[in-house]
């Protein structure tokens, strides 16, 4: 795991919690704590909305339009939440990041437009 993963970026939805237990596989293989680290998942929804809006929006307003977006998202998706399985929590945090990106390329145009 650590050979295929180093250097990569790893994201999690609840990344205490995950790296509590990638700490303890880590210590049980007698490997450093940290030689894997995780990131949460909602900095990488904010990373890509910035640098799609950062085109459109000056500093100064950036970070109004990325908290407004990541809202928006977080509002449609409250309705369909899934089963916490492994799988399905995966499938559902690409489909999340991919739904910021849509609506961050969105507001991209529409700024670009008015």
């Amino acid at each position: 795991m650590v050979d295929q993963l180093s250097g990569h970026v790893l994201f999690a939805s609840a990344p205490s919690w995950d790296g509590k237990w990638l700490s303890a596989l880590l210590r049980a293989a007698k490997l450093p704590r940290h030689a894997l680290r995780i990131r949460d998942t909602e900095e990488a929804r904010a990373e890509v909305a910035r640098r799609i809006l950062t085109r459109v929006f000056p500093p100064e307003r950036l970070h109004i339009e990325i908290d407004d977006l990541l809202t928006l998202i977080e509002v449609r998706r409250k309705e369909g939440q899934p089963a916490h399985r492994a799988l399905a929590d995966a499938q559902d945090e690409h489909q999340h990041w991919m739904e910021v990106v849509a609506e961050a390329e969105a507001v991209a145009r529409r700024a670009v437009r008015s």
